[in-house]
This record gives C-alpha cells, structure tokens and sequence, in this order.
C-alpha cells in the first residue's frame, strides 16, 4: 500500500510568545486539518481568558481530571490533578490564541500544547476478504474504513521569568490555626535560625525561619506550618517542644492520615514526608512506631498498648495500637479509629471495644 500523503506535513513550527504575563501561540492550519490548542499550566487553581483572534472565548478543560489520578501516590498521573488545562479547538485558516491569567501568577512555566488532526484518503484502499457472516441486529460501527493523521506539538511559552515564591506561616493553636506575621528587627536572643529546607521537624528551642525575605519566631511550643502562599499548599512543618508530652504525640499523629501507602518506609522517609508537608499514610501500629521514635528521641519512655475488638473481625481494624508513656502513666491516643463514635479516640472498632476491657500492670521506669 502507498504511504498516503497529509496536509500536516506542511504545518510550521508554532510560535509562542509571552507578552507582559499574556502567552499567545500563533498557527496557520491548512484546508482539511483541525487542532485543538490547550494552554498547560503545573499549577492547580489558575483562572484566565481565552481569545482567538483577539475575541474572548469559553475553554473546553479548565482543569484536568484523571480517573486514576487520586489513587495514586506519585508519579506524573498523581501530579497532573494539580494542573490546570485551557483548550480551544482551531478551523483552517491564520489563528493567534491568547490566554491571560487572572488573580495570581504562574510560576512554573507554561506548554503549548497542539493536538492535529486531518482525515486522509490511501492512494489505494485496503482490500478485506472474509467470508459472509449472519447478522441479526444491524451492525453498530460503520462498516468503512479511512485514515487519519494525527499530531501532538508540546512548546514550551519562553521568555517566562518564574516568580518569587511567598509563604504563610500558621501556628496550630489548639484546634484552632492562627497566622502569624513576620517579625520587624533582630529576632530574640539565643535563638538558631533556619531556612524551609534545613527546618528541622521537631525542635527544642525556639528558632527563626527564614522565608523569601521574611523572619518568623517560632517560639511558642506546638506545631507551625509553612504554606504556599499561591494555593495554601502545606510545604513544610515543624513542632516546637519545649516538655509538653501529651501535645508533641498529638501533634505528631497530627501529621498523618488513615492508611498504609508508606507503610514499608523508613522513619527517616516519615519524617522527610512529614517535614515537606506531606501527609504521612500510615494505620494506627506505623503511627504509633512514627511516634514513639520521637518520643525516645526526647527522652521520653513509653510503651505500646494494644487493644482487640471482641467480635465480628474484618482482619484489617480488628483492635487499636496506643503508646503509654511511663512517667505519668496514662495512655494517650496515637491515631483516631475509623469510626463516627462519640467514644474516646483511642478505643479501637467504636463501641464493641471500650476502655473497661483493657487493663495492663503499671508502668515502671
């Protein structure tokens, strides 16, 4: 059969500009072929306007959805749901397609992307021989064949500066989350400053965190998170311990989320996760090991408890894991069981498993 020929062979290179915070591509599509020209953004939330040929138009996709992105951990698939993607599709003829970005900035670079398409006809048509075959229902597909050339062109939009990158930062108060300001002048006496990535996940001092120009004090004991300031993104956190037990382990189960994605990691993995923002997914038994590794850490000796439900298991939440730590001797909860109860946390399956029916010596140092 003769390769057959298409009119996409003639298509030139696209031509991106970015023109004061405007990214426009210019295209010039030859009779027969259409294009579907997206603007692809590594960002979640943006917000813009459309234009062909200098008139507002409404995109296709503003955001992109994958089926299969949200049970995924990692890889470009789990990526791609923080993306955003404005399309348009383009008819024959000299197109400029615009799109203008409204309320933020865009600081990881924008792609063109051109999806091409144009039917074509084979100098000589496939020939297909088999034999009758007995239909009782009418056929569903049509039963005739063409070809299609079909082209995807990524450009990069150059000349994009990437902008300065602004954080909050938040101090979890309680159950409350309360913003705090920069400070103004020499930051206190004694204490040891860091940036984002030299933040350590549990500190014993109060400390200074430095952040695109700005000092924080981080001198009040519990948990500080560092978020973007484009889309509120958690990216990065730290607990100040200062000898309040009860409030670090709290803190620290805080950091995680029900499940068991990293349960095969390390804890140096937990706590690199959890130091960039990260929830870490772990049930409650890599919780309470995730836990207790800061608590010797600090000193602090305790134990781990654990109780089992009295009937009816599923062989997966079948009981509850807690650490007790020895000097007070009281248990305290490390991961909230699965339940919409009124009962304590700690109490493993609701209500089949409540606290008269654990019991444990008393501790000893």
């Amino acid at each position: 059969m003769d390769s057959p020929k298409s009119v996409l062979d003639g298509i030139k290179p696209l031509e991106t500009r970015n023109e004061n915070g405007q990214y426009s591509v210019n295209l010039e599509l030859p009779k027969g072929a259409v294009a579907r020209v997206s603007f692809l953004f590594k960002q979640r939330g943006i917000k813009g306007q459309l234009c062909v040929d200098g008139k507002p138009v409404e995109a296709d996709r503003p955001h992109i959805r994958l089926a299969d992105s949200k049970g995924r951990s990692s890889g470009l698939r789990a990526g791609a749901r923080h993306w955003s993607l404005f399309g348009v599709e383009i008819t024959p003829g000299k197109h400029a397609v615009r799109f203008t970005p409204q309320g933020r900035s865009t600081d990881e670079g924008v792609l063109v992307v051109a999806d091409l398409r144009a039917a074509i006809a084979a100098t000589r048509p496939p020939k297909i021989k088999h034999a009758s075959v007995k239909r009782e229902d009418r056929p569903q597909l049509p039963q005739n064949w063409s070809w299609q050339d079909r082209r995807v062109v990524a450009v990069p939009v150059s000349g994009i500066k990437r902008a300065r990158r602004g954080y909050l930062v938040d101090y979890q108060a309680g159950e409350k989350s309360l913003r705090i300001k920069p400070i103004k002048g020499a930051a206190a006496s004694g204490a040891v400053a860091y940036d984002k990535a030299s933040l350590p996940l549990v500190l014993n001092k109060p400390a200074v965190l430095k952040l695109g120009g700005s000092n924080y004090l981080l001198d009040k004991e519990g948990l500080y998170r560092i978020r973007d300031e484009a889309n509120s993104n958690v990216v990065g956190q730290s607990i100040l311990y200062q000898g309040d037990t009860w409030r670090l382990a709290s803190h620290l189960s805080r950091l995680t989320v029900y499940g068991n994605r990293h349960k095969g990691e390390t804890a140096a993995q937990w706590n690199d996760r959890a130091g960039r923002g990260e929830p870490v997914s772990l049930l409650c038994g890599n919780t309470t090991t995730f836990v207790r590794s800061h608590l010797t850490a600090q000193g602090v000796k305790s134990r781990v408890v654990q109780s089992v439900a009295k009937g009816n298991w599923n062989n997966f939440t079948d009981g509850h894991y807690l650490a007790e730590e020895t000097a007070n001797s009281y248990g305290f909860a490390i991961k909230r069981a699965p339940s919409r109860s009124s009962v304590p946390s700690w109490i493993a399956r609701g209500n089949r498993c409540t606290n008269a029916t654990i019991s444990w010596p008393p501790m000893t140092a």
